[in-house]
């Protein structure tokens, strides 16, 4: 697994689980041309098994946030992983509960998401700022334009990012919960011990999936593999304001691309576990993200 240098919490975690130190590598570089380094974590795979079923989850309330590329198989993990520690898994469900506290019907939010993703209405809505300045227009006129709109039923994408905070902050104060997707990571209170996940996936098994999941082949299951991507990171980008694969928002990413997504998900419930003792020094890598 590959853990951010910069969050302390995780790395001790993780380390008092019994996971060891074994490479540094580097993630990104930040605005201020400081590069941020993820520690490579592992442990024996027959010591992560013998432990696994013995760990006492009833005395956690855990919140997990679980994202991950089209195809990955997120959805899938995050299941196995609430499934494991006893939790709710929410996933369609979150869109759902924002429909509902923003009073709209989820193809409302669907069409904003939709239109925030559009070339042209990213540079309508630029044109049109000036005018939103000025009380004049909405922000969302580029993409929800009506000749005749009821009054004050355009949603804007403030609306949709408060609306989703107050869902996230609403689920992860009751805890006991996985979420997948949604930004969801962005949105947990400061004042909850949440653990935030990114599962990593290769291109190829990606699009194997997708295309299984689909009912596609060849190119067509390219193309549409590609939308999707594109789709995923420009909702992130621009609706949310922030990166989809920026590494530095996680707490761990497991790379299922080395690991089955059963096994991916005992290390997520894993970190939910009291502390475990330290393992020999010739501990061989479960697995390892970007």
């Amino acid at each position: 697994m590959n853990v951010p240098d910069d969050n302390g919490p995780a790395l001790g975690l993780f380390k008092k689980m019994g996971f060891q130190h074994v490479d540094t590598r580097q993630l990104c570089t930040g605005p201020d041309a400081c590069v941020l380094h993820g520690h490579i974590l592992a442990m024996k795979a027959a010591d992560f098994q013998a432990r696994r079923g013995s760990w006492d989850r009833s005395a956690v309330s855990p919140v997990v946030t679980i994202a991950g590329m089209p195809g990955s198989g997120s959805d899938a993990l995050g299941r196995a992983a609430a499934a494991l520690i006893g939790a709710r898994f929410i996933d369609q469900e979150l869109t759902e509960r924002v429909a509902r506290r923003l009073e709209r019907t989820v193809g409302e939010l669907e069409s904003l998401e939709a239109g925030i993703t559009s070339v042209w209405a990213r540079l309508l809505t630029a044109l049109m700022a000036p005018w939103e300045r000025y009380g004049a227009i909405d922000a969302s006129f580029a993409w929800t334009y009506d000749p005749y709109p009821a009054p004050d039923r355009h949603l804007t994408k403030e609306q949709y990012r408060k609306g989703v905070k107050s869902v996230v902050c609403e689920l992860a104060s009751e805890g006991n919960v996985v979420l997948h997707g949604g930004a969801g990571d962005l949105f947990v209170p400061p004042s909850v011990d949440a653990l935030r996940v990114f599962v990593e996936e290769s291109y190829s098994r990606r699009l194997r999936r997708f295309g299984a999941e689909e009912g596609l082949e060849g190119e067509e299951a390219v193309k549409r593999l590609a939308r999707a991507d594109e789709h995923a990171c420009a909702v992130s980008s621009h609706l949310f304001g922030c990166d989809l694969l920026d590494m530095s928002r996680y707490d761990l990413v497991v790379n299922v691309a080395r690991m089955p997504h059963e096994t991916a998900a005992e290390v997520v419930a894993a970190a939910f576990e009291p502390a475990a003792a330290a393992v020999a020094p010739d501990a061989v890598l479960v697995g390892r993200g970007m």
